[in-house]
């Protein structure tokens, strides 16, 4: 279960429970990380200006997570938004929760080093059934090459349809603008971080939050990292996502394995 899935059942918790008793605070396993349904700062996008932007869904639950179009047929998300017990598709070409084209799901392969606990290699490939359709509003974007190097404080965006300060879920496709954390500075804070993992905000409000999980982290029209985690949302520490260049090999290797013709019949030669 994810971290922001652990928010769905407190919800219902608090409902049920005396006021006196309520912590609205989710403790998870790791470090005392602590994840709560509040984010501020983001601003609407136009799908536009983000084409490559998907929304992922539980077939039983509804919107679950964000994820990133790459190629006619694949997309990434995070491992952890991945349960093998539910069933998943993906919508795109819009930016409202409720818009888009529906795509069903052919197979979903997560990192084989994927780590729930620390939420290292948290990355995934979405295999479509069928290719996309491109058009303005449905279009791939590049993904970070593995030798890309980034100075501390430059800007990035992420963005998606998670919790905000007034809503659980967004309505409408929102964006933020959060600052490259280095590598050394985010372990000083954060000390279970790992060489696959990029840092990114520690400006309180300026956030991803619950629901964007497995969306984009941009920079120069590149997707650089997954939405994987935070202490918090909006608070004075960076979040953290799942780097694009540290597990590039993982993903190339994957998209080339499944994109491989396979053999439905036996011919004999005579």
């Amino acid at each position: 279960m994810s971290y922001c899935s652990l928010i769905y059942v407190i919800v219902i918790v608090l409902l049920i429970s005396p006021i006196e008793n309520r912590d609205i605070s989710v403790k998870t396993q790791t470090e005392n990380r602590f994840v709560q349904p509040l984010v501020h700062g983001g601003t609407k996008i136009s799908i536009y200006k983000a084409p490559y932007m998907a929304l992922y869904f539980d077939v039983k639950i509804g919107f679950y997570c964000g994820a990133t179009i790459v190629r006619r047929r694949f997309l990434l998300t995070a491992a952890h938004c991945y349960n093998p017990n539910s069933k998943y598709y993906v919508k795109v070409g819009t930016d409202t929760i409720d818009g888009g084209y529906r795509y069903d799901i052919e197979k979903i392969v997560i990192h084989p080093d994927f780590d729930e606990a620390t939420n290292d290699n948290d990355i995934a490939v979405i295999k479509l059934k069928t290719q996309l359709t491109f058009n303005k509003r449905v279009q791939p974007i590049k993904m970070a090459p593995n030798n890309i190097k980034f100075k501390s404080g430059v800007m990035m965006t992420t963005m998606g349809f998670g919790a905000t300060e007034d809503e659980f879920v967004s309505h409408d496709l929102l964006k933020v603008d959060v600052p490259y954390v280095s590598y050394n500075d985010c372990k000083s804070m954060i000390r279970f971080i790992t060489n696959r993992m990029i840092c990114a905000g520690g400006v309180r409000g300026k956030d991803a939050c619950c629901g964007d999980s497995g969306g984009p982290l941009i920079y120069d029209d590149m997707i650089v990292g997954v939405v994987s985690f935070g202490i918090g949302c909006g608070e004075e520490l960076p979040g953290v996502y799942a780097s694009i260049p540290a597990l590039r090999d993982f993903i190339d290797q994957t998209i080339r394995d499944l994109s491989k013709p396979r053999i439905n019949h036996m011919f004999y030669r005579t």
